[in-house]
């Protein structure tokens, strides 16, 4: 534990256990996060539960080949400061995949505005397992008749929804923000595995 410096979270836990306890910080990190594994296979599916695994057990045997990596600097603030940016890194690069560190999912609504709606929504309902529904719209400037595309996906499929749309119709408007909580309807993904 390089200038007595934790992460937070499942890591931090699983760093502090491992400089208790002198077993490999990978063992510790691949336990803590099979209950995520889990959770994940029910509620996402197969293919998210196999590409986390395999997430997991890189992480893992990466941790157990690779550690101790000799300290940068003696500065805590250095040290702190390196931390985050490495990690920051990690991490963005995991939920820019579409990946999930440590926690469960958040939900979030989508609107798509496109002359192939029919397809993507069909991508959608097929791919992603989420259903749509087709919203009239009017556009304000041109008063052109649109049909708008709502549904509601969970942020881990936000990478594969952005994918099917740009595959589909790359000019498409698309919007994403967060829901606090979902109720009613038949917000249950239906099993695309």
């Amino acid at each position: 534990m390089p200038n007595h410096i934790i992460d937070g979270g499942v890591t931090g836990v699983s760093i502090m256990l491992s400089h208790l306890t002198g077993m490999k910080l990978g063992v510790f990190l691949f336990l803590f996060n099979l209950p995520f594994l889990i959770i994940g296979y029910k509620q996402i599916g197969t293919t998210f539960a196999i590409s986390t695994l395999f997430g997991v057990f890189v992480m893992s045997l990466g941790t157990a080949l690779f550690l101790p990596v000799p300290s940068l600097t003696q500065v805590l603030l250095l040290s702190s400061v390196f931390g985050g940016i490495i990690s920051g890194i990690g991490v963005g690069l995991v939920i820019r995949a579409g990946g999930s560190i440590e926690g469960l999912d958040q939900s979030r609504f989508v609107w798509i505005i496109s002359e192939e709606y029919n397809e993507i929504g069909s991508t959608v309902s097929t791919d992603l397992g989420r259903g749509v529904t087709y919203l009239n719209g009017e556009g304000g400037y041109s008063g052109d008749v649109k049909k708008v595309i709502f549904c509601v996906i969970t942020r881990l499929e936000e990478a594969k929804l952005k994918s099917i749309v740009d595959e589909i119709d790359p000019s498409s408007f698309l919007a994403i923000g967060n829901i606090h909580d979902v109720k009613g309807g038949r917000f249950k993904k239906k099993d695309i595995h």
